[in-house]
């Protein structure tokens, strides 16, 4: 499989190139512009704002999951609870997009900004902030106030198709992608292998990325895996795709005409842990 490493999309005025290795990055960042940047198994598409100042919207998401992360930075988070979930609303245009949870974390080493995160976020949600002018955030801990959304759509738009090729690329097939077609739908796919199974694998010992790429046919059934970082070919790489080829996970991908077709997701085989917070009353 070929991946891309940084690359950019310039759809429309307002976008900015992501820098390539090649390129001089700039020393002051752009303002005002949205920006999508490609990675292997990951789209990320972010905004800074002159107004407010030292802000930044991010939305990044594992290709093929389905699920996004919304992150903001903005002047006033040190005031809030760091590391402590809160309930919180995401609305756009003051209509509820989503329901989660908001947690606040710094973004690397002590003096790193301070971030405001919203996890799990579905496409539906994307798709709510795509037609949107402004999203904000109610939430017990954290209020985040109407943050301007020019050109969402094609914004939107940008992070889908790096999504859409980078899917191709791994086998998909792009008819799924034009209007009236439809991706795969699998039946749990947080679930996929139970967590007695999951609890045997041979994870590796440091951090690494676990996603795996499914190619499902057009039987819904697991036509390919692989993993889709360094452990290509690594123990728990053979192990996990041993148990989920020729698996029926759930529906095929279908073209625009209703025709199954093969479609692709991603994967994460990871453990569930459960903890007890004991909190002084």
């Amino acid at each position: 499989m070929r991946h891309p490493v940084l690359a950019f999309l310039l759809l429309a005025p307002g976008f900015v190139a992501a820098p390539t290795y090649a390129q001089a990055v700039p020393a002051a960042p752009m303002l005002d512009r949205w920006e999508v940047v490609v990675a292997p198994g990951k789209c990320t598409l972010s905004r800074r704002y002159s107004q407010p100042a030292a802000t930044r919207l991010t939305i990044d998401t594992d290709v093929g999951t389905g699920d996004y992360s919304l992150s903001i930075a903005m002047p006033g988070l040190e005031r809030q609870p760091v590391g402590l979930p809160g309930e919180a609303v995401l609305k756009a245009d003051r209509k509820t997009a989503a329901r989660g949870f908001v947690t606040v974390f710094r973004e690397g080493e002590a003096g790193a900004p301070l971030l405001a995160n919203m996890a799990g976020l579905s496409a539906g949600a994307m798709t709510a902030l795509a037609a949107a002018r402004e999203l904000s955030i109610s939430g017990e801990q954290l209020r985040v106030k109407p943050l301007a959304l020019p050109a969402a759509a094609q914004a939107m738009a940008a992070l889908r198709t790096c999504e859409n090729e980078q899917m191709v690329e791994w086998g998909a097939d792009p008819a799924q992608f034009a209007p009236g077609g439809s991706m795969p739908r699998v039946r749990d796919l947080h679930a996929l292998l139970p967590q007695s199974a999951l609890r045997k694998m041979p994870y590796p010992a440091g951090p690494a990325n676990l996603m795996h790429v499914l190619v499902i046919d057009e039987r819904g059934a697991v036509a390919s895996c692989a993993s889709s970082g360094a452990l290509v070919g690594a123990p728990l790489e053979k192990t996990v795709c041993a148990q989920l080829v020729g698996k029926v996970v759930g529906t095929p991908a279908k073209d625009p005409g209703g025709k199954p077709v093969r479609g692709v997701v991603g994967y994460f085989p990871a453990l569930i842990r459960s903890f007890i917070v004991q909190t002084p009353i």
